[in-house]
């Protein structure tokens, strides 16, 4: 009698996860890639350096589970060169631009 209750309470626990595993919500996952434009003005030691178009490449991640969502934004690296020279104080600067943003 005992491994008769035994097998029948593995069995109705069994049944119960089953239950619970065939009701979950699936996990839902969108990708978005834009190219946004910079355009602006970067001041320098020598004077002002012009961005008349620089693409900016964003990526957007957002996984959804029930009422769980984790959300991830961002930018590549992206250097940016600007002025001009041999002299080290006045030479070519590089500036590298990243973001990166989560959310849950």
């Amino acid at each position: 009698m005992k491994t008769g209750v035994l097998t029948a309470a593995f069995f109705a626990v069994a049944i119960a996860l089953c239950g619970r595993t065939a009701a979950a919500e699936p996990i839902d996952a969108t990708l978005a890639l834009s190219v946004n434009a910079l355009n602006g003005q970067h001041e320098t030691a020598t004077g002002n350096d012009r961005f008349t178009f620089a693409p900016l490449p964003i990526a957007e991640l957002t996984l959804r589970a029930g009422r769980n969502e984790l959300r991830a934004e961002g930018l590549p690296p992206i250097p940016f060169n600007y002025g001009s020279g041999t002299n080290i104080d006045i030479g070519t600067r590089t500036t590298r631009l990243s973001v990166l943003n989560l959310t849950y």
